[in-house]
Order: structure tokens, then sequence, then C-alpha cells
């Protein structure tokens, strides 16, 4: 009697874990179908469409400094930001995907590759870094992001058009001080 009962109680929980994982894939597939539209939406520079995606009466976003901002003062950083960037390539990862109460958090790792348009009008192409904590809230039919959390963010100009920048100004200076050597002069 004592087998069957742990036999019985092996089973439910192998059926509820089993659930449970198959829960956990379908919420991973459909976060992973709205972070393919919003990497789409960002690559066309689509900023309407990308923003669509929020909860704009409760959308928060926390940096990685801890500091909170509004929906509205997201909208003025992201367009601002945004209508400064060109030629933008992001893929997100879903590193895992936990729901709770009608709402799924997202933990994410972005890979961006974008050209920023600097002070002085030169486009510098940047690489960007970061692990967020993102949750969704179902809205009626759609599911909607009520919160962004950056873990960690790291940017910085891409190296390789570093090092071709450098090489062009070498040689630059090589040519102009060869020049500068020469009996006659350049012409």
């Amino acid at each position: 009697m004592r087998m069957l009962v742990r036999l019985t109680i092996a089973a439910i929980m192998v059926v509820g874990a089993a659930g449970a994982a198959s829960s956990q894939s379908s919420n991973s597939v459909v976060v992973e179908k709205l972070y393919d539209q919003i990497d789409q939406a960002l690559a066309n520079t689509n900023i309407d469409g990308y923003l669509s995606f929020f909860d704009p009466d409760r959308y928060v976003f926390v940096d990685e400094k801890g500091k909170s901002m509004s929906f509205v003062e997201y909208v003025e950083m992201t367009r601002k930001n945004l209508g400064n960037a060109r030629n933008i390539a992001e893929t997100t990862k879903i590193k895992d995907v936990q729901t709770d109460n009608g709402r799924m958090v997202a933990y994410i790792e972005q890979v961006v590759r974008f050209e920023f348009n600097d002070p002085q009008g030169k486009w510098v192409p940047m690489n960007a870094t970061s692990t967020s904590e993102d949750t969704w809230e179902k809205k009626g039919a759609e599911w909607k992001l009520v919160s962004s959390k950056t873990l960690r963010l790291r940017s910085a100009v891409d190296a390789q058009w570093l090092a071709d920048q450098k090489k062009i100004i070498d040689r630059w200076n090589s040519a102009i001080y060869l020049c500068n050597l020469s009996a006659n002069g350049c012409r």
C-alpha cells in the first residue's frame, strides 16, 4: 500500500513538473516572439512600433544605477537617443522566464550594434551589451511591458573601427611628415 501511495505521489509530481515545464516552454516562446518583434522595430528605427510593446499607464524603467523613470520620461529619452542612431542591429537572448499571477518575468541579454551621431556630426559605431529583468503583463489580448530593470550595461566604441581610424590618421600624419621633409615640398 505504501509503495502505491509513493508511486502515485511520484506520478503526480512528474505530471505537475511536466505541466510546469510545458507552461514555461510556451511562455519562453511567447517572450521570444515579443523580443523578435521589438528587435525588428528597432532595426527599422520604428520608434512608435517599438514603444507599442509598453504599457503607457504602468511602465517604469530602472537603469543600472537604480534610477527609475516613468513611461513619459523613457519615451523622451528613447526618441532623443534613437534620433541619433542608425544601422541598429539588436539580438536578444532569453535567459529565463518566470511566471506568477498572470505576469511573465523575463531575464534577457541584449547585444546591440549601432552607429551613433556624436556631437561633431560623425557616425561612430558602438557596441552595447546589457542584461535586464523585464516584467510583462497581459492587457486584453496582448502582452505589455510594465517594467524593465537593467542589471548590467556595457557600451563602447567598436574596437575595430577605432583601430581602422588610427591607421588612417597614422598614414595621413606619415604623408604630411614626408612632404615636409622633401627637398621640393609636396604639391
